[in-house]
């Protein structure tokens, strides 16, 4: 599933896991349509993942949890 695109009506959604203790896997999102690209984070921590998920896209959506304080699972 991590990498694969899956295609839903005109939409292309790539899943790549993350770090994130949920109780269920965590994924950030790569939507594709129409030429443009929407990524998502989601909760995570820092990961090399989201290079992947972000890289040349029109727009990443990136959760933060705080600016300065670190929080296990959150991106700072």
């Amino acid at each position: 599933m991590d990498g694969k695109p899956t295609r839903v009506s005109a939409l292309v959604v790539t899943p790549y896991q993350v770090a994130h203790a949920s109780g269920a896997p965590p994924f950030a999102l790569r939507v594709e349509c129409q030429g443009k690209v929407i990524a998502y984070s989601g909760d995570t921590e820092w990961t090399e993942a989201l290079i992947r998920v972000a890289q040349g896209a029109d727009l990443f959506i990136c959760e933060a949890y705080y600016y300065n304080k670190k929080v296990k699972y959150h991106l700072d």
